[in-house]
């Protein structure tokens, strides 16, 4: 986290919540959404051991942490590469690749498709 209206602003660690492997946690996207009553979410795009899943985030004030909420993971979402959070639960995302398959995504790049 940073605060861009300090001086001299600096990043500053937020915990995540017991329960979430920190261990296979490998972000790529980001994006937050403040809901009305300014509640902020985080939307992150997780590549744990070469898997695509979408991790949604609370953050929490009072203790400088982040609370997880849900992991998402869909068909739909074979190779996700960016989101945008439209909603506390509701995001767009795009896949960098149309296969999964990593021999098929590698032709797929090299050929430029």
């Amino acid at each position: 986290m940073m605060d861009l209206k300090e001086e001299k602003p600096r990043a500053r660690e937020l915990r995540i919540s017991r329960g979430f492997d920190l261990a296979s946690f490998n972000p790529h996207g980001i994006s937050t959404f403040i809901d009305n009553d300014d509640t902020v979410y985080l939307f992150v795009v997780n590549h744990p051991e070469f898997k695509n899943t979408v991790e949604i985030f609370k953050f929490e004030e009072a203790e400088n942490s982040l609370l997880h909420l849900k992991t998402v993971k869909h068909e739909l979402l074979p190779s996700v590469n960016d989101i945008t959070a439209v909603g506390p639960a509701h995001f767009y995302a795009t896949n960098d690749h149309y296969f999964s398959d990593p021999f098929l995504k590698y032709l797929e790049t090299y050929l430029n498709l």
